[in-house]
């Protein structure tokens, strides 16, 4: 049975290789309609970078400007056995490979770095959203807060001393990266602190966010993702500690 795949996980081999024959990666092409256009955009894509790079003949004087351009002498081929095309012939077939290669690489990352972006204003833009409905004074006890991530998400806020220094004054479910997640808000020292968990995993390791006032950072926890935004003067990896430490997924 292959086990389904993370979008983090999808964009990353997505922006790899959206050619790839392996099986996990094409069920997961195909498990949404977004993730299949998605694909099919970045086929067609590779299909004509691959048909330019074969049609591409760099011209002769590429690679003597290259090497003016840093002040240095073309170096004197070893030969092992007499080759088939001059050691110029050879750079000039190859020199646009590099810089395709480069190009692309460079798109992956541009991809990767888009996608993280936009997934910081979605969160970033909701916290705003739901600022002035926030209530100061209110508190919402561990109990309540429990038998809403029960049902919502099948979490659970384990009762520790830690914990029950919280005072969490809002909770309620939200839609954030395409999905629905629970947000918790605790009163903190500088202001309210927002705690977002997200049902699946949408980043691969611990990802810093921030803007002209808040801080915050995305973290994977257990399968699903856990995400810490307050003012840039409160302790967020404190809270991120407590959160991640204390929460029960599997409940």
């Amino acid at each position: 049975m292959i086990e389904p795949m993370t979008d983090a996980t999808f964009e990353e081999l997505l922006g790899a290789n959206p050619l790839s024959q392996d099986p996990a990666f094409l069920a997961a092409a195909r498990a949404t309609p977004a993730r299949e256009a998605a694909w099919q955009a970045a086929c067609a894509f590779e299909k004509r970078l691959r048909a330019s790079l074969e049609a591409v003949q760099a011209p002769a004087t590429l690679l003597p400007r290259l090497l003016a351009a840093v002040g240095a002498e073309p170096a004197a081929p070893v030969m092992l056995r007499p080759p088939r095309a001059s050691t110029g012939d050879w750079l000039r077939r190859y020199l646009p490979v590099a810089a395709v290669l480069l190009l692309a690489l460079g798109m992956n990352w541009y991809f990767q770095f888009d996608g993280l972006q936009a997934l910081q204003d979605d969160i970033l833009g909701h916290i705003y959203d739901e600022a002035p409905y926030i209530p100061e004074s209110a508190q919402v006890a561990l109990d309540d807060v429990n038998a809403h991530l029960e049902l919502s998400l099948g979490a659970h806020l384990a009762s520790s001393a830690a914990t029950r220094k919280l005072r969490v004054t809002f909770v309620k479910d939200c839609k954030v990266a395409k999905q629905v997640g629970t947000h918790l808000v605790v009163k903190g020292a500088q202001g309210p602190v927002n705690v977002i968990m997200l049902p699946s995993q949408v980043v691969e390791h611990e990802t810093a966010i921030a803007d002209a006032h808040l801080q915050g950072k995305m973290t994977p926890s257990s399968g699903h993702t856990l995400v810490v935004v307050g003012d840039k003067q409160e302790p967020i990896d404190e809270y991120l500690r407590v959160f991640d430490s204390n929460l029960e997924w599997e409940y």
